[in-house]
């Protein structure tokens, strides 16, 4: 099953907001968050995922649509 490790960021407002579950509950995917760091005014989340291809950039995307900055980070694929 392809997997995606992935490293969000989330600024401002974002950081607040129920990204991860969204994820999560949204596209058929298995997220496991990796490590995280969660500040007052911003934060940062790795993220791996699992499933198909299509659902995999159709998160990445939807990611950024929501104002995520996602950077690929190396790893299975």
């Amino acid at each position: 099953m392809p997997r995606r490790r992935l490293h969000l960021t989330l600024a401002g407002r974002m950081r607040d907001e129920p990204v991860i579950a969204s994820l999560a509950r949204g596209f058929d995917l298995r997220v496991n968050l990796g490590r995280a760091h969660i500040e007052e005014d911003s934060g940062w989340v790795i993220v791996d995922m699992d499933g198909s291809d299509e659902e995999l950039e159709r998160a990445t995307q939807w990611l950024r649509t929501q104002g995520v900055d996602v950077e690929e980070l190396p790893g299975e694929g």
